[in-house]
């Protein structure tokens, strides 16, 4: 979503900071996609596996979840703006 809006971000895993971003951009970020920034930790764990407690099953389909929610969120926004270039 940084891409789409053309908005400069450093590289990061911290994606309460990238919502940040987004949110000074004057984004409309729903509550769901600000929940987002739990995913963090698990950026953290796959890069550094040895630093954290193993995530559990219900817990990896939270993520998945929430992930999905995310994905949704930025798809309707791509897709909103290609229809109006149409």
């Amino acid at each position: 979503m940084l891409i789409f809006y053309n908005i400069k971000f450093p590289k990061t895993h911290d994606i309460e900071y990238l919502l940040n971003l987004l949110k000074q951009a004057k984004v409309d970020i729903p509550e769901v996609v600000r929940d987002a920034k739990i995913l963090t930790d698990y950026a953290n764990l796959s890069r550094y596996p040895d630093s954290f407690d193993t995530i559990d099953k219900k817990e990896y389909k939270q993520a998945i979840k929430l992930t999905e929610k995310v994905l949704k969120w930025a798809k309707s926004i791509i897709e909103k703006k290609e229809n109006k270039l149409f």
